[in-house]
């Protein structure tokens, strides 16, 4: 694993961090779902939902816990997932909406840029109910309700 060089960032952090910001952009899908589902469950199912969803080319993340999966879907799939993993659902949220922030590759070398992130939308009240990243891609799951006030905040 590369190891990430000292980026100036490092004495003027904020400067930095809005720069990289302002040159992000910004996505938004509401009608989406989160499930905690047990391990317990068949490593087969997952696969086999996962390539019926991929084949519409819809919304399809795994998280791996210890002792538990967080899937986050579209909407439209939610009875296809209740119906397979109906045994093992530990926790369904609904009402969320996924926002994806697209930044440039300096992201990864730039020092305290989720830490901006996690707390402007603390302190605008937003929970985030799930988050992720993909190299340049960082994703918060909130509540459709939020998506508003989370325009007005994340306008760099």
């Amino acid at each position: 694993m590369k190891r990430a060089k000292i980026h100036p960032s490092a004495t003027y952090p904020t400067r930095y961090i809005l720069k990289i910001l302002k040159r992000s952009e910004l996505e938004i899908k509401n009608k989406i779902v989160v499930f905690i589902i047990d391990k317990k469950i068949y490593m087969e199912n997952l696969i086999d939902i996962e390539k019926k969803i991929r084949k519409t080319a819809d919304t399809f993340y795994v998280i791996e816990g210890k002792n538990v999966f967080t899937i986050i879907i579209s909407e439209k799939h939610l009875e296809d997932l209740e119906k397979i993993f109906e045994k093992n659902i530990i926790n369904v949220s609904k009402n969320l909406a996924m926002i994806t922030i697209k930044s440039p590759e300096d992201l990864e070398t730039t020092a305290g840029v989720m830490s901006y992130l996690y707390s402007i939308f603390g302190e605008h009240g937003i929970n985030i109910v799930e988050t992720m990243s993909c190299w340049t891609d960082t994703i918060f799951v909130i509540s459709e309700d939020d998506i508003p006030i989370v325009m007005k905040f994340l306008k760099f």
